[in-house]
């Protein structure tokens, strides 16, 4: 919590939750059609600490989403994700605590290590350094990412304006 008298300049949705809802996309395959969303400041300040909303897109899929700044700074946790996919044949579910991914189905139990943010002999590794190598990749390459699509990208932020939208308002917004 001690990062957001940094970040609490931007709202919580564009400086933590843009990522969950990037993924959202991602996983659903999907445009968001419906939003609802609530924040609560404990502080005072203008910017939530704690901010949910929940994705309704267009192929019946649903996300909820949670973003907060009130971890700790003594557990001594830099980032802390998580994300559960439950579909109509198994759940994949992602805990940067656990770090790691573990794919249940109705075959078995699948688990791969993908930490986040992680230092080893003296360099940090890890999905993020990975993810920001890809991106970096594509740029000099000049060549368009195989995972998101610019269409994407937008819609994500257009679905952050909705929840800033339906938290402020507390009403659902439609998009």
């Amino acid at each position: 919590n001690g990062l957001f008298a940094t970040y609490q300049r931007t709202h919580t949705v564009y400086e933590l939750m843009i990522h969950d809802i990037d993924q959202a996309i991602w996983y659903a395959a999907g445009r968001v059609k419906k939003v609802y969303a609530a924040g609560r400041s404990v502080s005072g300040t203008q910017t939530p600490e704690i901010l949910w909303a929940q994705l309704q897109f267009d192929n019946g899929a649903i996300a909820v989403l949670h973003s907060n700044w009130m971890t700790p700074d003594a557990a001594g946790i830099a980032i802390n994700d998580y994300t559960e996919v439950i579909t109509e044949n198994g759940v994949i579910h992602f805990d940067t605590s656990l770090a790691g991914v573990q794919v249940w189905t109705g075959t078995g139990r699948t688990t791969t290590d993908v930490s986040i943010h992680h230092k080893q002999n003296g360099r940090i590794i890890g999905a993020l350094v990975e993810q920001l190598g890809y991106v970096s990749q594509c740029i000099l390459q000049q060549r368009n990412p195989d995972f998101i699509s610019f269409e994407d990208a937008i819609h994500g932020v257009e679905v952050a304006d909705a929840i800033v939208k339906s938290a402020q308002s507390g009403q659902e917004i439609t998009l």
